[in-house]
């Protein structure tokens, strides 16, 4: 009697992606958390950044070149006196600053931190007027200028 043997077709090797963050690593973010509670897809579905409860981010589905403080659309952007977007080389610093006491009086989901990829912040040099904050004491003293200026134009609107 001989044996016939099964031949089963085998699954390929699983491939690994080399740039992937491995859920246990701490987070690229620079947080200090791991990433599974940190900026993961599953603790982005809470939509909020473990260390800075008021500060929410927004998925642009994009590997993140530079970041923003916008809107909860993601379309309105946080800007200086001049009217040039304020851009953030580091993710972090953006946080700081959308965590900073000048934007406390602000609504749960007003002041959001999106990523901005290659293509869009390429769109946005080339036709927006903006600033690169690459320290948060630079970016607050931007945001301060403008709330101040803003401040100026309420009292003025008001006397009148």
């Amino acid at each position: 009697m001989s044996r016939r043997s099964i031949h089963l077709p085998t699954a390929p090797p699983p491939v690994r992606r080399l740039n992937r963050v491995r859920r246990n690593e701490l987070c690229p973010c620079g947080s200090g958390h791991k990433f599974k509670r940190c900026c993961s897809s599953s603790a982005a579905q809470s939509g909020v950044h473990p260390r800075l409860p008021g500060v929410s981010y927004i998925d642009t589905g994009e590997h993140a070149v530079r970041w923003v403080i916008c809107d909860d659309k993601g379309t309105s952007f946080f800007s200086d006196k001049d009217n040039r977007i304020i851009v953030f080389t580091d993710k972090m610093v953006a946080v700081s600053v959308a965590g900073a006491t000048e934007f406390s009086d602000q609504s749960a989901g007003e002041v959001n931190v999106a990523g901005i990829g290659a293509i869009k912040f390429a769109h946005l040099r080339d036709t927006l007027p903006y600033i690169e904050a690459e320290d948060v004491e630079t970016a607050l003293a931007l945001v301060r200028e403008r709330i101040e200026l803003k401040l100026e134009e309420l009292e003025a609107k008001e006397t009148e």
